[in-house]
């Protein structure tokens, strides 16, 4: 099993993964492909324009915080 470790105030959270089908085309044979998949599976990222996800590419302060907000199930206004 994989696993997502992600550091907070109180400690590491662990996020368990296992292997998935790539959740977009440009995902299918890239390293994150598992984590990607983790989070449109919890709905905490829905991709990109063109129904890519752009693995390679940064995010930003508003695409983080949205995540962050969904993971926290606060309101996104």
């Amino acid at each position: 099993a994989h696993f997502l470790a992600v550091r907070g105030q109180r400690g590491f959270v662990r996020f368990p993964f296992r292997d998935a089908e790539a959740a977009f085309p440009d995902t299918a044979e890239h390293w994150a492909n598992d984590y990607v998949a983790y989070l449109k599976r919890a709905g905490l990222s829905n991709g990109g324009d063109g129904g890519l996800y752009a693995p390679d590419t940064d995010i930003t302060r508003q695409e983080f915080a949205l995540m962050l907000c969904r993971y926290l199930a606060l309101d996104e206004d």
